[in-house]
């Protein structure tokens, strides 16, 4: 299990906002009915914040239980820990 120090995760988010924005704009303007989405490996949740702040609806983070969930930036009940080793399932599809 890793462990990361606070200041990866502040960097992580800032240095992904600008992708995540600009690689979604553009993703959503050819799946425009995007409403749900997942990512697996999320992280802070960068990617799906973005999705978030563009209308989609419902959003899923996993990753392992070493994220620090003081700097998630998706709501917490929206981030779920797992191990990713071994196969694991989601309750829904996405």
């Amino acid at each position: 299990m890793s462990s990361y120090q606070d200041d990866f995760y502040i960097d992580l988010h800032r240095q992904t906002l600008y992708p995540a924005r600009a690689i979604l704009d553009i993703l959503l303007s050819v799946l425009p009915c995007t409403r749900s989405a997942v990512d697996v490996g999320c992280a802070v949740g960068s990617w799906l914040s973005v999705l978030k702040e563009k209308g989609v609806g419902e959003i899923q983070g996993i990753d392992g239980d070493w994220v620090n969930n003081e700097f998630l930036e998706i709501p917490k009940d929206c981030f779920r820990a797992v191990d990713l080793e071994p196969p694991f399932s989601c309750e829904k599809k996405y």
